[in-house]
C-alpha cells in the first residue's frame, strides 16, 4: 500500500473531502435558517456523508487492490462477500456514531448556553431588586429614629443622615427626608414652627391645587444637594400623592411612579421611595387605622441611572437589559444598557441557539410596583462557549471513520498473512507454556495490553481460576484486591510503559475471596524482530511469611505500648549490656538525653558514665564507678534498692536477671510516698502522744464539772462548761478519727451490724452537727423520701459518715448559707446526698479526693480547718458496709457528696 499511495496522502484526501462536505452542510443551514438540530436533519446529513465518503473509499480501494490481496480477501473475510462490504459497514457505523455524538454535543452546548443565560438573568434580577431594596434599609433606620420615642427635630434628623455614608451605602439615593401630613388650617403654624427650628428661610411650595391635607417635605438631608425639595408639598403633584397614599394605606415601603426629581439637574428617570411611620411604633391592622395613626413618612429620592450604574459588572454577567414600567407598557424603557447584538453569519454557521438571542421579558415587583426586565445575551456572552466543537467533531470523526474503513478493507485483504503470523505466535506461546507448566509458582502470560493469554496449573491451584475464566482479563481486573500499595501499582505501570522488567510485592484476591501476598516478577516478551509483544508474570505465594512479619510487627507495637504505659520506668539490657528496650518514663525519671538512649547501640556503660558524671552515684571517680557497676551488671541478680537523685527525688529500683543473660530493671518515683509516710508518722505521733492524753484529762474534768460533782456552778459558768465539754468531745472524736485511720489500715476496725431504719441515723447526724452549723450561720434543708427504708449497718459509723459530710458542707457553704440533705431509694439501694453551693472541687483533684491528708487547696486547711482524713474514713466505712461513695462537683458552683447502701427492707 505505501509503495503506491502514502499514508499522508490518504489522510489529506479524506480530510479535504470531509471539510468540503461539512462546509456544504453549514452553508445550506446558514442560507436556509435551519438549526440542524432535528432528527430529520441528522438522518439526511448522515446519508450525505456516507455517500460522499463511500464513493471515495470505493475509488481508493480499487486503486490499491492487487491480485494477491483480492484473493486473500475473498478467502478470509468474515464480514461480507467482499472487503468493500466490510469497509462500508465500518464506515456506516463510524459516521452514524460521529453524527449522533455531534448532535448530542450540539444539544449539550445549547443546553449549557441556555442554563448560563438563565443563571445570569436570575442574578441580574436579584441584583436589581437588591439595589432597589438598599434604600429601604436607610429609611427603616429613619423610622427607627422616630420609634425611639424621643422628639425628632432638624438636628436629630441631620445627625441620623450624617451618620450614614450615602454614596457607599446607598448609591443612587440623593438623600433621606421626612414628609409630614399638614391640615390646611395648620399651614401657618407648621411654617412658623419650621422657621423657629433653625430653618429661617423655610417656605411652603405647592405645585397645584391645595388639598385639605398637604404632605410637606419637612426635613431633607443632605440639604445642600436637596434644598430645592425642602418645603415642597409632595401631595400637590398627583404621581407623588398616589405613592404617598398607597404607602399610608398599606404600611409597606412604596415606590412611586417614574418622575423627574427636582434635585436631578439631568432630569433623568427617578423615583420616590416612601416608608410610613405610625404613632406608637407599630403598623396598625386596617387601612383606616393606618390613616388615623400616621405620624410622618420617611422618603428617599432615587436617580435610576445612578442606582443601576455598574449592575452588570457587579455580577459578572454578559447581558444587555432594559427596565420598563409596567404601567407605561412594554415599549417604554426608563433604563437600558444597550440593544442586543444581531446574529451574524458566523453565529448561524456555528449553530448557536438563535431563539435565545431574542430578548426575554420577566416581571419584577419592587416597592409595590410591577416592572418588566428585558434581557438578552451581549456580544461577549458567546466567546466562552465552544460552538465550533460539533463541526470539528464531525470533520474529525468522519475522517477517522473513512481511514478506519479503508484500513478494514486492507486488513481483510491481509487476513491470511495475519493468520499465519498468529499461528507462529501461538507456537511460540505453546513452547513457553511447556517450559512453565510444571512450576509450582503461578505463571501468567499476557499480551501487550496486559490481557491474559495463558496461565499455568500453579496459577489455577493458587487462585482457583481456570484458563477459560482467566483469558482476556488483565491480572489487575481478575486478581486485584484493592490493598496493593499505590506506589507498587505505579511501579508496575511504569515498567509496562517502558517495556522493562520489575519485581514487586502485591496483594491478590483468589476466586474464593481469600487474599494472598505474592512476590511478583514481571518480564517483558519480545518477538523475533525485538518488538514488545507482552509480558510474563511469575508469582510466588509469600502469605505465610507476610503473616509472620505482620504478627511480629503487631507484637512489637503491643510491647512498645505496654512499655510506654507502665507507671514506672523500665530498661532491659541484654547479655552484652546493650540497651534492648526501654520506655519514656525511664528517660524522664533518670533525665537521660534522647541521643544517649535512642542512638544506634546505647550501652549500659555509656548510660552509667553519663549518670556518674553528674553525680548520681555519690563520690568517686567516674571510671571507678563505671567499672564497679558494669562488673556487677555482668552477674545480674534479684535486687531492690532506693536511690536518691541529685534533685532530691527518691527512686525505688528493682532489678531481676533474664534467661539467657541480661537483666530488666524498673524505676519507681517514691518521693511523694516517702513524704506522705513522713507526714503520717509525724501526725500520728502528735495525736497519740501530745493530744490524746491531755484531751482525755480535759474532757473528764469538764464532764465532772458539767455533772455537778464539784458543786453547783453559776448559770453563766454552766453554759461555758457545757460548750467546752461539747468541744472537747469533738476533739476527742477527731483524735479517734486519726486512730481510726490507723485501725482501718491495720484491719482492726470493728463493726456492729444491725438491721435498722436509716432516717433516725440521718436525723441524729443532723442534730449532732446543728450547733456547728449555727456557728457558721448555715441552715440544713432535709428532704427525705422512703423514711421507712431499713439498712444493715453500724449505726455509730453511718452517723459518723453523715456528720463528716455535713461538717464539710457547712465549712464550704456558699452564699445561700444552706446545706441540703436528700435521700432517694431504688429497688436495691438507698442514696443519701449532702449538697452545698460553695467553691466546688477542681476536676484535676478528683483522683485524690478520698485519699488521706488530701485537700483541694492547701489554703483551705488554714481557713476551714480539718486534717484531710474525714473522706478517707468515710470511704472505708461505706466500703465495709458494701456501699459506694462518690461526688459530683462543678468548680465555683458547689458539690454534692453522696453514698449508697444496700437496702434490707423497703416500705
Amino acid at each position: 500500500m505505501t509503495s503506491r499511495v502514502g499514508i499522508l496522502r490518504l489522510g489529506l484526501e479524506a480530510g479535504l473531502l470531509i471539510v468540503a462536505t461539512e462546509a456544504l452542510l453549514l452553508g445550506w443551514m446558514a442560507l436556509s435558517g435551519s438549526g440542524g438540530s432535528t432528527w430529520f436533519d441528522v438522518v439526511w446529513q448522515t446519508a450525505l456523508e456516507v455517500a460522499a465518503v463511500g464513493l471515495w473509499i470505493r475509488w481508493r480501494s480499487a486503486a490499491l487492490q492487487d491480485r494477491k490481496a483480492a484473493s486473500a480477501s475473498a478467502q478470509a473475510s468474515r464480514f461480507g462477500r467482499s472487503p468493500q462490504a466490510l469497509a462500508l459497514l465500518v464506515l456506516l457505523a463510524g459516521i452514524v456514531c460521529t453524527m449522533l455524538t455531534a448532535h448530542w454535543l450540539q444539544r449539550t452546548i445549547g443546553a449549557a448556553a441556555e442554563a448560563k443565560y438563565e443563571r445570569q438573568k436570575e442574578r441580574l434580577a436579584s441584583e436589581i431588586q437588591r439595589r432597589f431594596l438598599q434604600p429601604v434599609y436607610g429609611m427603616m433606620g429613619g423610622r427607627g429614629v422616630y420609634a425611639a420615642g424621643a422628639r425628632v427635630d432638624k438636628a436629630a434628623w441631620q445627625g441620623y443622615v450624617g451618620s450614614r455614608k450615602l454614596t457607599e451605602e446607598f448609591p443612587g439615593v440623593r438623600g433621606f427626608g421626612v414628609i409630614e401630613r399638614v391640615p390646611r388650617s395648620e399651614i401657618d403654624r407648621f411654617v412658623a414652627a419650621r422657621r423657629l427650628e433653625d430653618q429661617p428661610d423655610f417656605e411652603l411650595r405647592t405645585a397645584g391645587k391645595v388639598e385639605a391635607e398637604l404632605y410637606v417635605i419637612k426635613y431633607v438631608e443632605p440639604l445642600d444637594s436637596n434644598r430645592s425639595a425642602l418645603g415642597l408639598d409632595a401631595g400637590s403633584e398627583p404621581t407623588r400623592r398616589r405613592a404617598i397614599e398607597q404607602a399610608v394605606r398599606t404600611g409597606q415601603p412604596t415606590l412611586s411612579e417614574r418622575i423627574a426629581l427636582v434635585q436631578d439637574k439631568a432630569q433623568g428617570s427617578g423615583f420616590l421611595y416612601m416608608v410610613p411611620v405610625y404613632r406608637g411604633g407599630t403598623v396598625p391592622a386596617t387601612p383606616a387605622e393606618r390613616e388615623a395613626a400616621l405620624n410622618v413618612l420617611v422618603y428617599a429620592p432615587i436617580v435610576v441611572a445612578e442606582l443601576l450604574h455598574g449592575t452588570l459588572d457587579s455580577i459578572d454577567a454578559q447581558l444587555v437589559f432594559s427596565l420598563l414600567d409596567g404601567a407605561e407598557g412594554p415599549d417604554h424603557a426608563f433604563f437600558s444598557t444597550g440593544k442586543p447584538p444581531m446574529p451574524s453569519l458566523l453565529d448561524r454557521l456555528a449553530w448557536r441557539p438563535l431563539p435565545m438571542a431574542e430578548p426575554s421579558l420577566d416581571s419584577l415587583v419592587i416597592g409595590g410596583r410591577q416592572f418588566w426586565l428585558r434581557a438578552a445575551p451581549a456580544a461577549d456572552f458567546w466567546p466562552a462557549l465552544d460552538y465550533w466543537s460539533p463541526s470539528l467533531l464531525r470533520v474529525t470523526g468522519i475522517c477517522i471513520s473513512a481511514l478506519l474503513a479503508l484500513a478494514a478493507w486492507l486488513l481483510a485483504s491481509g487476513e491470511a498473512r495475519a493468520r499465519a503470523l498468529a499461528q507462529r505466535m501461538t507456537a511460540d506461546l505453546r513452547r513457553m507454556a511447556e517450559v512453565v507448566r510444571h512450576t509450582s509458582n503461578a505463571v501468567v502470560v499476557t499480551d501487550r495490553a496486559r490481557r491474559i493469554v495463558w496461565v499455568n496449573a500453579g496459577f489455577t491451584r493458587v487462585y482457583g481460576y481456570s484458563m477459560e475464566e482467566a483469558l482476556g482479563a488483565t491480572p489487575a481486573q481478575l486478581l486485584g484486591s484493592g490493598r496493593t500499595e499505590p506506589a507498587t501499582l505505579a511501579a508496575i505501570d511504569a515498567a509496562d510503559a517502558a517495556g522493562r522488567s520489575c519485581r514487586v510485592v502485591v496483594v491478590n484476591r483468589a476466586k474464593d475471596g481469600s487474599e494472598y501476598w505474592v512476590d511478583l516478577e514481571i518480564q517483558p516478551r519480545h518477538d523475533e524482530q525485538g518488538k514488545l509483544v507482552g509480558f510474563m508474570e511469575i508469582g510466588q505465594d509469600i502469605s505465610a511469611m507476610h503473616r509472620v512479619r505482620e504478627e511480629l510487627r503487631r507484637s512489637n507495637a503491643l510491647l512498645r505500648s505496654i512499655l510506654d504505659n507502665l507507671p514506672c520506668g523500665l530498661s532491659v539490657f541484654d547479655a552484652d549490656l546493650k540497651l534492648a528496650a526501654h520506655n519514656a518514663a525511664y528517660r524522664e525519671l533518670l533525665d537521660l538525653p534522647p541521643e544517649l538512649v535512642l542512638g544506634p547501640e546505647p550501652t549500659f556503660a555509656a548510660i552509667i558514665r553519663h549518670n556518674a558524671a553528674r553525680g548520681d552515684y555519690g563520690p568517686g571517680t567516674v571510671d571507678e564507678i563505671v567499672d564497679r557497676l558494669v562488673a556487677a551488671a555482668q552477674v545480674p541478680k534479684h535486687m531492690r534498692s532506693e536511690r536518691q537523685l541529685p534533685d532530691g527525688r527518691a527512686l525505688e529500683v528493682r532489678s531481676a536477671p533474664m534467661p539467657g543473660g541480661g537483666f530488666v530493671t524498673t524505676y519507681m518515683d517514691i518521693t511523694e510516698r516517702r513524704h506522705m509516710e513522713r507526714l503520717k508518722s509525724e501526725f500520728v505521733s502528735t495525736v497519740t502522744h501530745e493530744l490524746r492524753t491531755p484531751m482525755t484529762s480535759i474532757h473528764g474534768t469538764l464532764s465532772l464539772l458539767a455533772s455537778g460533782v464539784a458543786g453547783p456552778l453559776p448559770e453563766g459558768a454552766q453554759e461555758l462548761v457545757a460548750r467546752s465539754h461539747q468541744s472537747s468531745e469533738r476533739l476527742v472524736r477527731l483524735i479517734n478519727d486519726v486512730l481510726d485511720v490507723e485501725r482501718i489500715e491495720a484491719r482492726l476496725m470493728r463493726y456492729t451490724m444491725t438491721a435498722q431504719p436509716l432516717a433516725p441515723l440521718v436525723d441524729q447526724a443532723i442534730d449532732a452537727t446543728r450547733a456547728y452549723a449555727q456557728q457558721h450561720g448555715v441552715e440544713f434543708d432535709l428532704r427525705a423520701q422512703h423514711d421507712a427504708v431499713r439498712i444493715l449497718a453500724d449505726a455509730d459509723r453511718i452517723v459518723q459518715v453523715v456528720i463528716n459530710l455535713l461538717s464539710n458542707a457547712v465549712k464550704f457553704a456558699g452564699p445561700s448559707k444552706r446545706v441540703s440533705i436528700r435521700t432517694s431509694a431504688t429497688e436495691s439501694s438507698v442514696r443519701i446526698s449532702v449538697i452545698d453551693d460553695g467553691i466546688g472541687i477542681p476536676e484535676s483533684f478528683r483522683s485524690r479526693v478520698f485519699e488521706r491528708f488530701s485537700q483541694a487547696d492547701g489554703s483551705d486547711r488554714r481557713q476551714k480547718g480539718g486534717t484531710g482524713l474525714g473522706l478517707n474514713i468515710c470511704r472505708s466505712i461505706i466500703t465495709e458496709h458494701g456501699g459506694h461513695i462518690d461526688y459530683v462537683s462543678v468548680a465555683g458552683q458547689g458539690s454534692e457528696f453522696y453514698f449508697e447502701l444496700p437496702v434490707v427492707e423497703r416500705p
